[in-house]
Parts: C-alpha cells; structure tokens; sequence
C-alpha cells in the first residue's frame, strides 16, 4: 500500500506544487496576513481564521483555474507575408 501512495504522490502531487507552487504559496500568505490583520484588530483567531479561510481558498481555487498549464506564455509565430507581383509575365 505503502508504494502505490508513494507513486501517486511523486506522479500527480510533486507536480501539481512544482508547476502552482508559487500561486499557492502567495495566496496563502495573503490570508495569513488577512487573518493577522483581523486579530490585530480586536477579532479572535477562531473567528477570523472562520471567515477568512474560505475566502483564501476561493481566491486560490480561482487563480489556478485561470492558470491553466504551466503559467508561461507562448508567443505565436510571425509569418511573412509573400505580396503577388504586380508584373503579368503572359502579358
């Protein structure tokens, strides 16, 4: 049982963070610093921890599914265009 998590862990899970690690790293400190903020505030952790959470989780959700594939953009290539001769050669 042991190897078959260990493969599916290192076939779907290593890449799934190498490829959205930043966007979950970025999204998750923003709700920290959310919550943070709400209990410098005067709030209790449990009750910001309550309300913010599933806004981080939303927004993340969000952000990946915007971000499909790897994040980096291909360019389309440039295509020359050939002009037709003005110049008639059975003329």
């Amino acid at each position: 049982m042991g190897s078959v998590l260990s493969g599916l862990f290192r076939r779907f899970v290593v890449p799934f963070f190498r490829e959205h690690g930043k966007t979950l790293a970025s999204n998750a400190l923003k709700t920290g610093v959310d919550v943070a903020e709400d209990v410098l505030g005067g709030r209790s952790l449990k009750e910001s921890a309550k309300k913010r959470l599933p806004e981080g989780i939303k927004r993340t959700a969000q952000s990946l599914i915007r971000q499909s594939g790897s994040g980096v953009g291909r360019r389309g290539r440039k295509r020359r265009k050939i002009r037709a001769s003005t110049k008639d050669i059975f003329a």
